[in-house]
C-alpha cells in the first residue's frame, strides 16, 4: 500500500494522479439528523489524466476517510436536506460525477463523511480513482487531520 502525507501527489503508471484539495468539517446543520457527537467532514479529491487514453468513472466510491489509530472507516455517504439547487452547490457534499476523464483533464471528487467529534485527531484517507480495468491499489494520505479545516 501506498502512503504519504496529505500534501503528496499520488501517481500510477498509467498516468492518474491524485491529490487532496480540501479536507473540511462543515456545519452538522448541512446533513440529515447528524448528531452533535459527530462531525461532517467533506473530502475533495483532484483526480488528473495525464495518459493517453480516456479513464471511465462508474460512480462507485473513490474516497475513504477513516479515523482513529486503527483505522476505522468513517460512515459515508452523509445525507443532505436542501431542494434549492444553489444551495446544493454551494455545500456540494457529494459531486456528481462525469462517466468518464479524458486524457489531459482533470476531475473534482467529493465525498461526505460523519466521523465522531473525539476521533477528528486521527484521520486518513484512502483514494483510489476510477482505472480502465479492474481496481487501483489505493493511495493513503496520512495525517489528514493535520490539514482540516472548518467551513462556516
Amino acid at each position: 500500500m501506498l502512503e504519504g502525507a496529505p500534501s503528496s501527489t499520488a501517481r500510477w503508471p498509467d498516468g492518474i494522479t491524485a491529490r487532496l484539495l480540501k479536507v473540511e468539517r462543515v456545519p452538522n446543520d448541512w446533513g440529515v439528523d447528524v448528531a452533535k457527537s459527530w462531525a461532517i467532514i467533506r473530502v475533495r479529491l483532484e483526480v488528473a489524466n495525464t495518459g493517453a487514453a480516456p479513464v471511465p468513472v462508474d460512480g462507485a466510491g473513490y474516497i475513504h476517510l477513516f479515523y482513529g489509530v486503527n483505522r476505522t472507516p468513517a460512515d459515508g455517504p452523509t445525507g443532505y436536506a436542501y431542494p434549492d439547487p444553489e444551495e446544493e452547490r454551494e455545500k456540494g457534499l457529494t459531486s456528481k460525477n462525469p462517466t468518464r476523464i479524458v486524457a489531459g483533464s482533470k476531475v473534482v471528487f467529493t465525498q461526505s463523511f460523519k466521523v465522531p467529534v473525539a476521533e477528528l485527531g486521527s484521520l486518513t484517507v484512502s483514494a483510489e480513482p476510477p482505472a480502465e480495468e479492474g481496481f487501483r491499489d489505493p493511495y493513503v494520505f496520512v495525517g489528514v487531520d493535520k490539514v482540516l479545516t472548518g467551513v462556516k
